[in-house]
């Protein structure tokens, strides 16, 4: 990362679902938003409901517009360690996916599948890991932080980890 510049930037964003076919675009789900992430930092979305919360994450992370459609306008930069501010489209989704990430408010309902080896796995497949290096990781993770049974009887904590 080049120091001193931020690891985020969004500058005027704003973003239109995709209407449903034949229909018209309906007005901006966000409206030029603009602000600046610094590296390590964990940021808080506070919103009421409806406000858009949702749909800025999951267009920081790249779920909308690139895999379910819609239209964005204004700039999104991700900070690369070698070209400094760029936009996050130059990055393959794997490694987009490496710098910008969220955690989902209820945590517990974003769980697909039955063991804690084939939940953190699920997560280091859609990173494009092979299959060796996976299960290394998958060791390496439950080694720290404990848990190794059915997905569905883990305490809260443990999801969030």
């Amino acid at each position: 990362m080049k120091s001193g510049a931020p690891a985020l930037v969004l500058e005027d964003y704003s973003f239109w679902f995709k209407p449903p076919a034949g229909q018209p675009e309906g007005p901006p789900a966000l409206i030029d938003v603009s602000f600046e992430v610094q590296a390590g930092a964990f940021v808080l979305i506070l919103g009421r409901s409806g406000s858009g919360k949702s749909t800025l994450a999951l267009n920081l992370v790249g779920i909308y517009p690139d895999y379910f459609g819609g239209r964005n306008r204004g700039r999104m930069s991700v900070n690369d360690p070698e070209r400094g501010l760029i936009n996050r489209r130059e990055l393959a989704a794997a490694e987009r996916f490496k710098r910008v990430n969220m955690l989902f408010q209820n945590p517990q309902d974003q769980i697909v599948t039955l063991t804690v080896e084939e939940e953190v796995g699920f997560a280091l497949g859609n990173y494009l890991y092979e299959p060796p290096e996976i299960h290394r990781r998958i060791d390496k993770a439950l080694d720290l932080v404990g848990p190794r049974r059915v997905s569905g009887t883990l305490h809260a904590s443990f999801i969030r980890r």
